[in-house]
């Protein structure tokens, strides 16, 4: 059965849907970010601190750090 326009919309601006759907975002976006994570911390521990790429490494490991920090705050908004 189709909804009608006007109940999507309703439930488009609904608040409560709106955080239910942030959550289920920040949680797919947490479950790649655990892969970026994880690759670049392997990549760290096996590059020597002399390789030309190790500073790139480092951004990628901090910004997976600080994109996972944010996706944090959203699923707890979640769960107040």
């Amino acid at each position: 059965m189709a909804t009608s326009p006007q109940k999507h919309v309703s439930s488009q601006h609904d608040p409560a849907a709106l955080l239910a759907r942030a959550v289920n975002i920040a949680h797919d976006v947490n479950n790649a970010l655990v892969v970026l994570f994880s690759a670049s911390e392997n990549l760290l521990d096996q590059m020597p601190p002399d390789h030309p790429w190790r500073s790139l490494a480092n951004e990628v490991y901090s910004g997976t750090r600080n994109v996972a920090r944010l996706v944090e705050q959203i699923s707890l908004l979640g769960s107040s």
